[in-house]
């Protein structure tokens, strides 16, 4: 049980590592294409553009400019979903070659010892 447990929690640290990277890097290389004003120039740095979401509804700029970083944001979702879904398809097929064990056998254990 404990080496399932530590296999999901390492999947899950893989899967933010890619994750994170992944979406610095699509939507840095996305946003510098876009001329932002000075009210937005924090978008530049890929670890303030998630905490900007929910600000990006209000803030004022014309909605030409907000269809494009709205587009940005989709490519580098959508990029990391790619690159997931990749990931759990090939560990789903690398887990139909690995053998089946049950948890409830009944072990004696190195000595042996019945209770």
């Amino acid at each position: 049980m404990g080496i399932m447990v530590a296999s999901r929690l390492f999947g899950a640290l893989i899967g933010l590592a890619v994750g994170a990277t992944t979406f610095s890097i699509i939507f840095a290389n996305r946003i510098n294409g876009i001329a932002l004003p000075a009210s937005l120039a924090l978008l530049k740095d890929p670890s303030e553009a998630v905490s900007f979401i929910p600000y990006l509804r209000t803030a004022d700029i014309s909605p030409a400019l907000q269809d494009l970083i709205r587009e940005a944001y989709k490519d580098a979702m959508q990029t990391i979903w790619y690159e997931l879904a990749a990931f759990g398809a090939s560990e789903f097929l690398g887990s139909l070659f690995l053998e089946e064990l049950t948890m409830e056998t009944q072990e004696l254990g190195r000595q042996h010892f019945e209770h």
